[in-house]
């Protein structure tokens, strides 16, 4: 599931409604579906992250589709949803499941790094550093990492970079094999010359022949409310 089955189902549902209506079987509403069942867009969209469980795809798409459960029931009467609660409940529910993240995701791969209020800088001027799969996570923070003096070991390391309004800035070298995948919620994002942004939105990019490399690195990339930038020096 992706866009091209988005885009496949939005166009059959428009082109059967217009037929049935064009051809006297049913009086059906393209204004009336449209305005009742735009949610189910969002629905689609957050299965297909989910499915995908790229660039913290779970947690975003988990969010999309449960805004699209809750419009679709307000739109067809089940029952009445106060649009100012939503918006109250749903931003803590987004730093509870962040947090769920990050207890069980990113510290299964390894080590957590955390800047709240403040800042975590592995910079080129620093000299030689070991590179390990864990998580960085900066909150109201920001994060620096700059990869061309880092210690790679072998295989697939596995970076989880977590921003929640805060920004990530992070330098690889061109020659290194690099894999990124991301997700933002009202942000922006940027890998590899690739970038993206907005209320919700993915973007995925890679550099390097990734099969047959001994050692490449796999950015898992999350920011809500601030910004991620991947870029090859």
């Amino acid at each position: 599931m992706g866009g091209r089955w988005l885009a496949g189902i939005i166009l059959l549902v428009i082109g059967v409604t217009l037929l049935l209506d064009n051809l006297g079987f049913a009086e059906i509403s393209l204004g009336w579906i449209f305005s009742h069942f735009w949610p189910v867009i969002l629905i689609v969209v957050g299965v297909s992250m989910m499915v995908s469980q790229k660039g913290g795809g779970m947690l975003a798409g988990g969010i999309i589709a449960l805004l699209g459960v809750l419009f679709l029931a307000r739109n067809l009467g089940w029952w009445t949803i106060d649009l100012s609660w939503l918006w109250k409940v749903f931003w803590p529910l987004v730093i509870i499941l962040i947090g769920i993240r990050i207890l069980f995701g990113a510290s299964q791969r390894g080590n957590s790094r955390w800047a709240i209020m403040g800042s975590i800088q592995k910079t080129f001027e620093n000299g030689p550093w070991k590179l390990e799969s864990g998580g960085y996570t900066a909150i109201m923070g920001g994060i620096e990492l700059d990869l061309r003096q880092a210690i790679i070991p072998e295989g697939e390391t596995v970076i989880d970079v977590t921003t929640l309004m805060g920004g990530a800035e992070i330098r690889v070298p061109r020659d290194l094999p690099v894999i990124c995948e991301g997700s933002v919620i009202m942000g922006g994002m940027e890998l590899l010359g690739r970038s993206n942004g907005g209320i919700f939105a993915n973007l995925e990019a890679s550099q390097g022949e990734l099969h047959e490399a001994p050692r490449r690195v796999r950015f898992r990339c999350q920011s809500i409310m601030g910004g991620i930038e991947i870029k090859a020096v």
